[in-house]
């Protein structure tokens, strides 16, 4: 089952520098709104499912684990993702920052700025 193709009128293929401008705005408002959408709803309620299936329970990283780590430079949907290589417990024994595998490098980051991508139940 397909849909069938149709064959734009030649007269509708008009190509002008005003209608070329609005078609590319639109795409862009389009490709904005889709990434705006894209980090309210699905990075905060992927941070927020993962706490509330695992209610008193604080966030664990585990090594191997993939995460979305935090930069206010940038706006979310262009945070870098990265693999954890090591814990890095603080004076307490609880794990204060991590060691993370980016395309850029290993870097470390506290565990406040980063965010867990995968949910294991």
């Amino acid at each position: 089952m397909s849909l069938p193709v149709v064959q734009p009128k030649i007269e509708e293929l008009s190509i002008n520098r005003n209608s070329l401008e609005k078609r590319f705005k639109y795409q862009q408002t389009l490709m904005n709104h889709f990434w705006n959408r894209w980090r309210k709803e699905y990075l905060l309620n992927l941070r927020s499912a993962y706490i509330s299936t695992q209610p008193g329970k604080i966030i664990s990283f585990k090594v191997n684990d993939i995460v979305l780590i935090n930069d206010e430079r940038y706006p979310r949907n262009m945070w870098m993702m990265g693999r954890i290589l090591e814990l890095c417990p603080g004076r307490d024994g609880k794990v204060r920052s991590l060691l993370i595998k980016t395309p850029k490098g290993n870097i470390k980051r506290s565990v406040e700025l980063v965010s867990n991508l995968e949910i294991n139940p």
